[in-house]
C-alpha cells in the first residue's frame, strides 16, 4: 500500500494507492482508495462510502517476454521491430535520479502541456499536479522512460509504481512538431512501450496497468483504447472510492451519492 497525503480546499485528504485490505489510521478528513482490485468491493459500503467504477487492460509480467510480444498485433510488433534495427536512445528515471536532477521531468511536464494544447485539451492541463507528482517521487513511487530517435522527436510515459504493478499515468510526445515525422513518433511510442515492459519485468514486476479505458471491451470505439487494446492486454475492471473521515467528508460523500461533482 502508497499512502499520499493531499490537500484539497486546505483539508487533508489521503490518497490510498495500491491497496490490499490494510487497515488506516489517518486524521484526513477523506481517504481516496484509488483503483482496488474488485475482490475489496464489498468493503466499500455504508453511508460514509462513494465509490465508482472503471476498466483497464493488464499486461502480466509473469508471462515470457516471448508470450508478451506475441500477445501484440502482428503490425505493432513489425514496428517495434523496425525501431529496434535503427538509431534510437532509451532513458529511465526513477524516483531518485528525478530528486537529483529534475532537467527531464521539467521537460516532460513543458511537452505534456503543449501536447494537450495542441489537441485543444487546454482544461486537461490544469489537472496536471506538479505537487502530486512530487509526492510520488519522494514516496519512491513514480518512474519516468524517455526515448530519443532521429526524426522521431521524443516520448515520454509517466507511471506510478508500487514494486508489483507499474500503473500508466501520462504518455506524450512532440510529434506533433513539423521537423518530426508522425508515423515514426508513433513506432517509437510502441517501442518504448514495449521496453517500459521488458524493464519492468526484469526488476520483478507482475503488472502493466494502462491506467483506464473508456469502455470494457473488447470493441471499443475509442483510438486510445484500440491502441492500448493492440497491445493485448486483458481488460480489467477496478474500483475506487472515497471515504468519510469527518463531518466534513461525509458533506462530499453526500453530495457525490446525490449527484454532485468532487474533483478526483
Amino acid at each position: 500500500m502508497k499512502l499520499f497525503r493531499e490537500k484539497k480546499m486546505g483539508l487533508p485528504i489521503d490518497r490510498v494507492c495500491f491497496y490490499h485490505g490494510e487497515k488506516i489510521k489517518t486524521n484526513a478528513f477523506l481517504i481516496r482508495f484509488y483503483r482496488c482490485h474488485m475482490k475489496y468491493d464489498q468493503l466499500f459500503s455504508g453511508w460514509l462510502i462513494s465509490k465508482d467504477y472503471n476498466y483497464t487492460l493488464y499486461n502480466y509480467l509473469t508471462k515470457t517476454e516471448e508470450e508478451l510480444f506475441h500477445d501484440f498485433k502482428s503490425n505493432y510488433r513489425n514496428e517495434i521491430r523496425r525501431v529496434a534495427k535503427e538509431e534510437y536512445k532509451i532513458d529511465w528515471f526513477d524516483s531518485q535520479s528525478l530528486l537529483d536532477n529534475e532537467q527531464y521531468l521539467t521537460e516532460f511536464e513543458k511537452l505534456h502541456a503543449q501536447m494537450l494544447i495542441d489537441k485543444n485539451k487546454t482544461e486537461l492541463v490544469r489537472n496536471y499536479n506538479h505537487m502530486q507528482v512530487m509526492k510520488f517521487i519522494e514516496q519512491d513511487s513514480f518512474i519516468l522512460t524517455r526515448a530519443e530517435a532521429p526524426n522521431s522527436g521524443v516520448v515520454y510515459h509517466a507511471y506510478l509504481c508500487d514494486g508489483k504493478t507499474a500503473i500508466l499515468q501520462h504518455s506524450c510526445s512532440d510529434f506533433r512538431e513539423g521537423t518530426v515525422n508522425r508515423t515514426s513518433a508513433g513506432r517509437l511510442n510502441k517501442f518504448l512501450h514495449w521496453e517500459d515492459m521488458r524493464h519492468f519485468k526484469q526488476l520483478g514486476y507482475q503488472i502493466y496497468d494502462w491506467g483506464n479505458t473508456f469502455d470494457k471491451g473488447p470493441e471499443y470505439s475509442n483510438g486510445i483504447d484500440k491502441f492500448k487494446a493492440g497491445f493485448g492486454g486483458e481488460s480489467v475492471k477496478l474500483v475506487s472510492a472515497f471515504k468519510a473521515n469527518s463531518l466534513i467528508g461525509i458533506a462530499v460523500v453526500f453530495a457525490r451519492n446525490m449527484g454532485g461533482k468532487y474533483e478526483k
